[in-house]
């Protein structure tokens, strides 16, 4: 039962002490690495804008021009007064990722998403964000 292990370690000795075994792991870990970092590494060559365009018609005046306070370093506002056939044409033109109209019907406020995807998941966010900012307006009228 020793001559085995003996053999055995004089095997794998012998295996671990060839160029060939050095030189092939060493290329497999350094496979292994650039395969784990593609993602990071086509990230870093994307040339795209990170900030989301957001298009706000208020028509009434409503938040008393208050809406830009909403910008951030992740969004970027612009405040328009454009027709429905027109947001829809920047958003296919890919010029905003989505647009939110506000205006007032009677005495409730009423709230216009256009998207293009349903699934657009920051634009609930960004609305509940506009609901805040008019309830503090709303407040602060209040004193």
């Amino acid at each position: 039962m020793s001559d085995i292990f003996t053999v055995v370690k004089f095997t794998a000795k012998d295996m671990l002490h060839r160029k060939s075994f050095i030189i092939s792991t060493i290329i497999i870990l350094l496979m292994i690495v650039v395969g784990f970092n593609i993602p990071r590494l086509i990230k870093s060559f994307e040339v795209t804008s990170d900030k989301e365009k957001i298009l706000i018609v208020d028509k009434d005046n409503i938040f008393e021009n208050n809406l830009s306070l909403l910008s951030d370093d992740e969004t970027e506002i612009i405040i328009q007064n454009d027709s429905i056939d027109n947001i829809k044409e920047k958003i296919n033109n890919d010029e905003i990722d989505f647009a939110l109209i506000i205006e007032k019907d009677n005495d409730t406020i009423k709230l216009t998403k256009v998207v293009d995807n349903v699934f657009f998941a920051s634009n609930d966010i960004f609305t509940e964000s506009v609901i805040q900012l008019y309830k503090n307006i709303q407040l602060s009228k209040l004193d």
